[in-house]
């Protein structure tokens, strides 16, 4: 665990060699940074007599050595008979050390260079190829004492292995270049010979040739092939670090020792693991892929087929699966196959499996009217902070509603209030109450199997993830229909929204139920929700904008512009999907089809339904009654890979807390697949124990 955010467990981190102090890499990174906040919310603690870390003296630290974690997958799924989904061709591939390099290291070395003013390479070209073909000459002699004879072409801090590294990393990527230039044809002929010859083996095993020559070798690479080297009769070069950090530079008077360079490699590789420009691109798109209409309306066809006692319909072209009887115990084997695919989800009728006297407003405030709360002013974001009651009291009166000085009727939201633990605390009945009523258990229930949370161990902090009580006024009472009662926004692991009750507020000023119909099928409906609109046994209660993940670049580039068309301010690091500071009305939404492309996909949510989202999507909502709304969050092995990359992106951003306390996405990764290999691990025992006997 890390000893500064206390939020990661890890593989690769730092270490203290004097007093066994660790930090992720993360906080490494935000160590390096050196921002003002980043201390503050990372604060270190002393080495030994009182001294402050140096995050350059820190040593990197690797738990489990190379490929293991991959060989020991691989053996499993081939023992098991577990399909792959990895870019392994097989497993003869993974022991060899196959990889498609990741990191080049004549870029890594070149960062360096060009972040330390104290290392400068000058040593001629002829020079340079000579310097790495002293020690293969002669296996005793250290790299150290190549460096030395050029000490007059180089400041003393440039005599180092460092030195000798990137002369290695360049003659090498010369070698290769010459050779591929020289082969590349008999290559050709080879591969086309081996193609053509299904019986080869080598048309099976033979490991996939890089074609990018910038990159290199990887890292790990160099310093596996060139450990022996390092150190002075070295037999373990499958060791990449502790032959190096054996050494100190051969004259001793240098001040970059070893360490202290391969911190420098190491932490050029770290920091430019996930550049934080790029990390918006890289969540959202890497699972949402537009599939084409054709092979979508394949899959639904099959679906339909394979699932027909199911009652099910889709909506919004398909987009959106809507599962009708909450009551079905097989509801998740169709949400599982349209699930992967990263579709939102309706569960209709769970209000009817609920206490539903429990989630009046009355009877909230009655149990709660004597808290302080912060309210939202939906319409300009100021949050106040307010007895409850006051809230409670206008949630069906709009005469006892805040008002403006203009006497505009304020549209107030009591946001996530109780949450997690306090909800479970402060009502325990309605905690009970809902977690037999959720949706899809094997998912979005707490405890569920397929909820990845669920193997975190008990001693664990738990992750925040609900639920909460989403409260907010209806903006049927209001004159401005343009706003939203919680604004485009993007999700950062799996929820699911229950709408446990609609109250239909009194009072002058507010829409009859035919012009909120008719607000609602201004919109561009599904026939499905126009048909259910005019059910008098259906109660709608908010209007959901769904937009899929991929489409999050272009919403922020086109927020941007519309900031930049009315006069707003946009910093390059303003994210408006992030802030929260947009609802999406009906005339952009209808630009940004228009001029982007971008589809939405509309809902109203009627009392009893549980919408069901992915990690990643973004959505807004807008209460046309006042409505009481609750949700819960889980984590799904479909969008683990989401949940990731946007806790990753959240803590790159200066003015985001850390976001790891809130998910632990590292912590519930690592403890499911535990529990997995656990499981496989009893089930082998057991086909061990009935052989035997």
């Amino acid at each position: 665990m890390c000893d500064a955010c206390e939020a990661t467990l890890f593989n690769i981190h730092w270490v203290c060699q004097k007093c066994g102090f660790v930090v992720c890499l993360d906080c490494y990174k935000a160590k390096e940074r050196k921002s003002s906040r980043d201390k503050e919310l990372y604060a270190w603690m002393k080495c030994v007599k009182g001294q402050p870390h140096d995050h350059k003296h820190l040593m990197p630290t690797q738990i489990i050595p190379g490929s293991d974690l991959l060989d020991a997958m691989h053996t499993l799924r081939e023992k098991y008979g577990i399909k792959s989904h990895c870019h392994c061709t097989n497993k003869q591939n993974i022991q060899v050390g196959n990889f498609s390099p990741m990191n080049g290291v004549s870029q890594v070395l070149q960062n360096v260079l060009n972040h330390s003013n104290k290392i400068s390479l000058c040593m001629p070209e002829s020079q340079q190829q000579s310097a790495p073909q002293k020690p293969e000459s002669n296996g005793s002699s250290s790299p150290g004492s190549d460096v030395s004879t050029d000490s007059k072409l180089a400041p003393p801090e440039s005599q180092s292995p460092l030195h000798w590294l990137a002369d290695l990393a360049e003659q090498k990527a010369r070698e290769e270049k010459k050779e591929n230039k020289e082969f590349a044809l008999e290559k050709q002929i080879k591969e086309e010979r081996e193609q053509d010859d299904p019986d080869s083996p080598n048309s099976r095993t033979s490991p996939p040739v890089s074609q990018n020559n910038e990159q290199g070798s990887t890292l790990r690479d160099l310093l596996t092939t060139t450990a022996g080297k390092l150190r002075v009769g070295s037999t373990d070069a499958g060791i990449a670090f502790a032959p190096v950090y054996s050494m100190g530079t051969p004259s001793g008077k240098s001040g970059r020792t070893m360490p202290n360079i391969l911190d420098d490699i190491i932490a050029s590789v770290v920091e430019n693991k996930i550049p934080p420009n790029k990390a918006s691109k890289i969540n959202v798109k890497s699972e949402f892929k537009e599939e084409p209409k054709e092979s979508r309306k394949s899959a639904t066809d099959a679906n339909n087929r394979s699932y027909s006692d199911i009652p099910h319909s889709w909506i919004c072209e398909k987009h959106i699966l809507w599962l009708k009887d909450y009551k079905n115990i097989n509801n998740w084997k169709l949400f599982k196959e349209c699930w992967k695919y990263g579709q939102p989800a309706v569960v209709s009728g769970v209000h009817k499996k609920m206490n539903i006297s429990l989630w009046k407003a009355d009877s909230i405030s009655l149990d709660f009217g004597d808290h302080q709360a912060d309210l939202l002013n939906c319409k300009d974001s100021i949050i106040s902070n307010a007895n409850v009651k006051e809230f409670w009291d206008g949630f069906e009166e709009v005469s006892k509603r805040q008002k403006t000085k203009s006497g505009e009727t304020v549209v107030l939201k009591l946001k996530d209030c109780p949450s997690g633990e306090d909800f479970k605390t402060m009502m325990p009945a309605r905690y009970e109450d809902l977690l037999k009523s959720l949706p899809l258990p094997e998912y979005c229930n707490p405890e569920g199997r397929f909820n990845l949370a669920s193997h975190l161990p008990g001693f664990f902090v738990r992750p925040d993830l609900g639920p909460r009580l989403c409260s907010a006024y209806g903006v049927a009472a209001a004159k401005d229909h343009d706003i939203g009662t919680t604004n485009l926004h993007v999700e950062v692991s799996d929820v699911v929204n229950i709408l446990v009750y609609v109250g239909i507020a009194k009072g002058n000023g507010i829409l009859s139920k035919a012009g909120i119909l008719k607000k609602f099928e201004e919109e561009d409906l599904d026939d499905i929700l126009r048909k259910r609109l005019k059910d008098s046994s259906e109660i709608p209660g908010a209007l959901w904008h769904i937009y899929a993940g991929k489409d999050v670049d272009k919403i922020r580039e086109f927020l941007q512009k519309i900031s930049k068309e009315q006069g707003l301010e946009v910093l390059p690091e303003h994210d408006p999907i992030r802030d929260q500071s947009w609802y999406v009305n009906r005339k952009l939404r209808q630009r940004l089809l228009e001029e982007y492309g971008v589809k939405t996909c509309t809902l109203v949510q009627f009392l009893g339904d549980a919408i069901v989202l992915p990690a990643g999507a973004l959505h807004q909502v807008q209460n046309f009654h006042s409505c009481i709304q609750v949700t819960e969050d889980f984590v799904s092995p479909e969008h683990l890979v989401q949940s990731f990359h946007l806790t990753q992106e959240l803590r790159l951003l200066k003015e985001e807390i850390n976001y790891d306390d809130k998910l632990q996405v590292k912590n519930i990764l690592y403890h499911a697949v535990k529990e997995m290999v656990r499981a496989l691990k009893i089930h082998e025992d057991e086909v061990e124990a009935m052989e035997e006997n």
